[in-house]
């Protein structure tokens, strides 16, 4: 990595403010609404770390990501492919396996950059090692995009649907998933347009 490119990933972090706010909705009840705004920051590391969001990886954890990607990586191209991808351990079982690709990759090129698979992970590590609320609003933002399959920044009925249907396979009939379909999305739609969105 050259120095080039810690500087323009310094500069592209980002801060996440959460608003919560109660509004009365026309029949006079009241609304909760979370709002999420956010922030350009430039970070002062030094060059023994490198930043992806708001995650600080450590030059040895950025080793042991590189290496990893590479030996997912086993055509060598630089990128995993989604054959690649599914053989991750852990992954090839999960049955959202491929949504998860899918939201991993951000400029929708059906491969991962070594960037997007660190972005990705850096989700869930930060999370792990005992990350504030921004950072599991990250994590919470990343699950609402599984379901969020057409990038619209809504999940809509059918969507619903789709990704609960990948869950769970024939193990519930699709009109008793409908049902819970219709129930979820009746009790979460604050906006009253029979979608969900993250705010």
């Amino acid at each position: 990595m050259t120095d080039q490119n810690i500087n323009r990933e310094r500069s592209d972090s980002f801060d996440f403010q959460i608003n919560r706010n109660i509004i009365q909705s026309q029949n006079g009840t009241n609304v909760p609404q979370i709002s999420i705004s956010v922030m350009s920051s430039d970070s002062e590391s030094d060059f023994n770390n490198f930043e992806f969001g708001d995650v600080l990886f450590t030059k040895d954890e950025l080793d042991r990501l590189r290496k990893r990607f590479q030996k997912i990586d086993t055509d060598s191209n630089g990128k995993i492919d989604k054959d690649e991808f599914m053989s991750i351990p852990g992954v090839a079982d999960n049955p959202l396996g491929m949504r998860i690709m899918d939201v991993l990759d951000s400029d929708k090129c059906g491969k991962l950059s070594f960037d997007e698979f660190t972005n990705g992970l850096s989700i869930f590590l930060t999370a792990n090692k005992g990350g504030n609320n921004i950072h599991k609003n990250e994590k919470l933002k990343f699950a609402f995009k599984i379901f969020d399959i057409d990038n619209d920044g809504y999940i809509s009925n059918g969507e619903l649907f789709i990704v609960l249907k990948m869950m769970i396979g024939d193990n519930v009939s699709d009109p008793d998933l409908q049902d819970l379909v219709d129930r979820t999305i009746a009790e979460a739609d604050v906006e009253y347009d029979d979608m969900i969105s993250f705010e």
